[in-house]
């Protein structure tokens, strides 16, 4: 789940990079998606801050860090990670 997760703010941070593509497709090329996923994150990239995308991601990779090492419950760290990406600071 968090592999999905990075792997999507990865591609919303390309997308927010993507300049001059007016269609489904040329998104497509551009990203490496298919035509619908492609338009969907040209879509929401415009709604989200780069910055926002940027602490997104490294909040995801925080998380990621905790998980591997260990000794936390990683239910709480999944919790904390969500509660970060979906607060107005994130």
């Amino acid at each position: 789940m968090l592999g999905a997760m990075t792997w999507m703010y990865r591609k919303l941070i390309e997308a927010s990079e993507v300049k001059g593509v007016t269609n489904g497709w040329q998104a497509a090329r551009a990203l490496g998606m298919r035509p619908e996923q492609a338009e969907l994150a040209l879509q929401n990239a415009r709604k989200i801050s780069k910055s926002r995308l940027l602490d997104g991601l490294r909040a995801l990779q925080k998380a990621d860090d905790r998980l591997k090492r260990g000794g936390e419950d990683s239910r709480a760290v999944m919790e904390f990670l969500v509660t970060e990406l979906t607060s107005q600071m994130a």
